[in-house]
């Protein structure tokens, strides 16, 4: 999981990163392309007895304006090599020519949620077979966003995802479940995004 957050008025960054392989969490502060202090977290047991991924998700919550995040710019690698895929098409399209920064916190109207294109279950380690009643077979697909409900769409509700089988280009988009269980959201990727409006202020 990566996070990078920038005070666009003096230019000081700050990023969080965690590895799943050693359960570290790194934190790195800077300003422009110079890099001031790294932190790195490498027993996260034992100094905050907690697990890395806790913390990293603490340590990002933390961080209030003038910071504002900054989406990646290879979201498309990330998605790539975490789910150990290779997208094509329109879906390639939409991460390689950065539509995703687009449309990032806009409302998906016909659901009412808040999509968020770099959510954990997104640019994470994320395994899930979902089970189609139809063809009676498990099929993969992988999450290409969080739904944000609530009053004020705050809440990421992790027991569901909008996601796509990544062997079907154009779509459909599916509201994915933890029950395994999946459905057609939208027809194809384009009338998603169609559906996407800025928040109301």
């Amino acid at each position: 999981m990566f996070r990078r957050f920038l005070d666009p008025t003096s230019n000081r960054f700050c990023t969080f990163e965690y590895s799943y392989d050693d359960d570290s969490v790194t934190v790195t502060r800077g300003t422009g392309d110079t890099v001031e202090e790294t932190e790195v977290f490498d027993d996260p047991y034992e100094s905050h007895s907690m697990p890395g991924d806790a913390l990293f998700e603490i340590l990002v919550a933390q961080v209030e304006p003038p910071f504002e995040e900054v989406l990646p710019d290879d979201l498309l690698e990330i998605i790539e090599e975490s789910h150990e895929i290779t997208l094509t098409g329109r879906l390639r399209a939409f991460y390689a020519d950065h539509e995703y920064k687009q449309y990032q916190g806009f409302i998906a109207q016909q659901i009412d949620c808040k999509v968020n294109f770099v959510a954990d279950a997104v640019i994470g380690i994320f395994y899930e077979e979902f089970h189609d009643p139809d063809a009676d077979e498990w099929r993969e697909l992988i999450p290409i966003s969080s739904v944000g409900v609530g009053e004020d769409y705050g809440y990421e509700d992790e027991q569901h995802w909008l996601g796509v089988d990544p062997a079907l280009p154009d779509g459909p988009v599916f509201h994915l479940y933890t029950s395994n269980g999946f459905e057609v959201a939208y027809p194809t990727l384009d009338a998603f995004l169609a559906d996407l409006t800025e928040e109301p202020s």
